[in-house]
């Protein structure tokens, strides 16, 4: 059980930095129109390729997990990359926090402690 909890903590953290980096990157795209220009220059910044090569990662990952815990289980969990989201964004990336965030997250952890307990 701890293994596949590892697992899937794998998982979260992983497409969680992919994220983190995919907007990080795309910040630097806010103001360009979205055409084929838009999406080659994005796709060859290097934060973006990063973060893809992790979402590929992540996808192998899931697969693994797939093989060896019920979906019922895992899939909750990964809700869990939400807060690592939101946190770090806040922490690095000056996002905010409203009372309405903060109780989605709250909302959000005791379900995926629900989904563990079980």
């Amino acid at each position: 059980m701890l293994k596949n909890l590892l697992l899937i903590f794998s998982y979260v953290v992983i497409v969680t930095i992919a994220q983190i980096l995919l907007k990080m990157a795309m910040n630097n795209f806010s103001d360009k129109a979205i055409n084929a220009d838009f999406f080659l220059c994005a796709i060859m910044t290097p934060k973006v390729i990063i973060g893809m090569f992790l979402y590929a990662l992540s996808f192998l990952i899931w697969l693994v997990v797939l093989s060896k815990v019920e979906i019922t289980f895992a899939y909750p969990l990964l809700s869990l990359s939400v807060i690592l989201v939101a946190v770090i964004s806040w922490l690095f990336m000056e996002e905010t926090f409203n009372l309405y965030r903060i109780s989605g997250m709250i909302l959000t952890i005791f379900g995926a402690w629900l989904v563990v307990r079980s």
